[in-house]
């Protein structure tokens, strides 16, 4: 007796479409999905006309066809996030990446669009937590890369590339009186904050709670709810002592 073995092709009857689940192919050439163009228990198109759903029932349906998708790509990724576990905090290498159960792994990217280690397609609206203002790999960007990783990538001294640049910082950003790099956002308010304490010669700063500022102590505090649960694992007291929290958008606080 003949057996079926392909749950994957039952979910592309069951959408009515060709999932692609391993990239332009589907798992098994004997898919039925072109051939019949209606999902399991509706004969033939009169049926599915007659079968009018209502704006909710269109919404979830799709929902749910987002998470039987993902049951199967999970499959794939399952492997990356175990080495990955065994080498990261969370798995991840960084918090807005944690996604249940697994995150997804991406493998190419271009303008809008990514693909992830099995070639499935998406549109990504996170574009580099906003850094990548022409999308992924542009390519004036990527020939101006190419370009200048044959002269080097790390010359260890000055160079007139780093003088052009501030030059173009101070044009977009005209209040810029004197410009200073730095590797990470964490970097650049931990300076901020001791630029403005030996300026002022005051120690006590002001902050909104659940504003985010870098991690380190100075102002990796109240980010989260309850914003006054005081110092975290690793916290000194009284760096913490010397914030103060704020609710934003309460100009009397502020006061």
């Amino acid at each position: 007796m003949a057996r079926y073995t392909g749950p994957v092709c039952r979910l592309c009857r069951r959408e009515g479409q060709k999932l692609f689940l391993k990239g332009q192919k589907c798992y098994t050439e004997k898919c039925p999905g072109d051939r019949r163009a209606y999902p399991p228990g509706q004969h033939g198109p009169a049926q599915a006309r007659r079968r009018k759903q209502s704006d909710y029932a269109v919404q979830l349906r799709e929902k749910q066809k987002v998470k039987r998708m993902y049951g199967l790509h999970e499959k794939q990724f399952r492997a990356l996030f175990e080495r990955a576990r065994r080498i990261f905090p969370d798995g991840v290498t960084h918090d807005n990446r944690r996604m249940k159960p697994f995150p997804i792994y991406i493998e190419r990217a271009e303008g809008a669009l990514k693909w992830d280690v099995d070639g499935n397609r998406y549109i990504d609206y996170w574009m580099g937590h906003g850094a990548l203002l022409f999308g992924h790999n542009p390519p004036h960007v990527r020939e101006a890369v190419r370009e200048q990783a044959t002269r080097g990538t790390h010359y260890g001294a000055c160079h007139a590339q780093e003088v052009e640049w501030g030059e173009w910082i101070q044009r977009l950003v005209p209040c810029a009186g004197r410009v200073r790099f730095t590797a990470s956002g964490t970097e650049a308010t931990h300076m901020a904050l001791r630029l403005a304490r030996a300026f002022t010669g005051k120690i006590q700063v002001l902050k909104f709670s659940g504003h985010f500022h870098g991690w380190h102590e100075g102002l990796e505090i109240g980010v989260s709810e309850p914003s006054d649960s005081g110092p975290e694992a690793g916290q000194m007291e009284e760096i913490v002592d010397a914030v103060t929290l704020c609710p934003p958008n309460d100009f009397a606080a502020v006061r």
